[in-house]
């Protein structure tokens, strides 16, 4: 009796600790999956990610509820791109059509600006996703445990099918999955 109660004053010390770090630090949204493209730089990267946003008709930029953005222009187009995080750089917002649903996703370039400078290789990872009915979300909030596998499966496979065999076809390059 009095070790289960031990273990149980244990197991909330160490619940707490767990989510006092996540509340000090922020926590994380963590990854879904990751694409690595081995020599491919982040520049190289982002401006085919842009080139088949533009250019495919099932594929747009997001919106989000904050008004954080950046402009990008191509071809003396512009196109205004929000975002919900201050570094627009690194974080897209994207919603693919597939079958007449709506699926939206937010991923990030992985890494910090002078690792995208120097590095032969670059890295995108799926932060967010999102089916039509709103389920999902990331991987840091356990919105993907065991039993929802299915659901995570089916998001991997709209944005690869949709998005990811695009980037690999237009770079020439097929990605790699980073060990984690």
């Amino acid at each position: 009796m009095a070790t289960s109660k031990l273990y149980l004053l244990l197991m909330l010390f160490v619940g707490f600790l767990f989510e006092s770090c996540a509340l000090v630090l922020g926590g994380t949204h963590g990854s879904i999956k990751s694409y690595k493209y081995n020599n491919v730089n982040k520049v190289a990267l982002e401006s085919t990610v842009n080139k088949i946003i533009w250019n495919t008709s099932n594929i747009t930029v997001a919106d989000t509820v904050q008004k954080n953005y950046m402009i990008y222009e191509k071809d003396g187009k512009y196109d205004t791109v929000y975002t919900k995080h201050p570094n627009a750089d690194a974080y897209v917002n994207i919603s693919i059509a597939k079958n007449g649903l709506v699926y939206r996703y937010e991923f990030q370039y992985v890494g910090t600006i002078e690792e995208w400078q120097n590095n032969t290789f670059s890295e995108l990872s799926i932060a967010y996703a999102y089916d039509e009915k709103d389920n999902g979300g990331s991987e840091g909030n356990g919105s993907f445990p065991w039993y929802k596998r299915s659901l995570k499966k089916r998001l991997i496979k709209v944005f690869e099918s949709e998005f990811i065999e695009k980037v690999d076809k237009e770079l020439g390059v097929k990605h790699t999955e980073p060990k984690e």
